[in-house]
């Protein structure tokens, strides 16, 4: 009877410490941020703007107003393509459009505002960075068409993430 505990503990004494090996392995979650600073033509931070980033593709927007630093944080954004959209009294609207969030990116969206009416609209084209200098957490999204081409394209994707997960044999 003694042995056999003793085998039961080593067990789950192995068990367990398999478990706490691969925790890191498993995902860190769906989603990304979009992050930034609202300035003025000179610089300067602006407190009180209102930002608000649509998700273009689920028709869904949050409406945030930034801080005594002029800093925006929206978190915990399901990846998608966003319109970013800030304004303030006796400043133009200044728009930012096709900003594409991937899972556990973190996007830093800085955006100067003009002196002008609200009424006036400034539309901004420039690319989004490819390079994230932010933090070194790996991520992104896989598209349906990328989806398809890869020899895994039967499997269910929990099945592949349990694949790549430390301490196992691969597929």
């Amino acid at each position: 009877m003694d042995s056999f505990l003793k085998k039961v503990g080593l067990i789950f004494s192995v068990g367990f410490a398999l478990f706490l090996i691969a925790v890191p392995a498993f995902p860190q979650g769906n989603t990304g941020r979009i992050l930034g600073n609202i300035t003025d033509a000179t610089g300067a931070l602006i407190p009180g703007a209102s930002v608000t980033i649509t998700n273009v593709e689920r028709g869904t927007s949050q409406t945030l107003v930034t801080n005594e630093a002029g800093a925006y944080n929206a978190p915990s954004l399901p990846p998608g393509t966003y319109q970013i959209r800030a304004e303030l009294s006796g400043f133009k609207t200044v728009e930012r459009s096709n900003v594409v969030l991937e899972v556990g990116k973190e996007l830093k969206i800085d955006i100067t505002l003009e002196p002008g009416a609200v009424n006036e609209k400034v539309t901004v084209t420039e690319e989004v960075p490819l390079i994230e200098t932010a933090n070194a957490v790996l991520g992104g999204t896989l598209r349906h068409r990328c989806w398809r081409s890869t020899p895994f394209r039967n499997s269910a994707p929990s099945k592949i993430q349990r694949r790549n997960t430390v301490g196992s044999r691969g597929p």
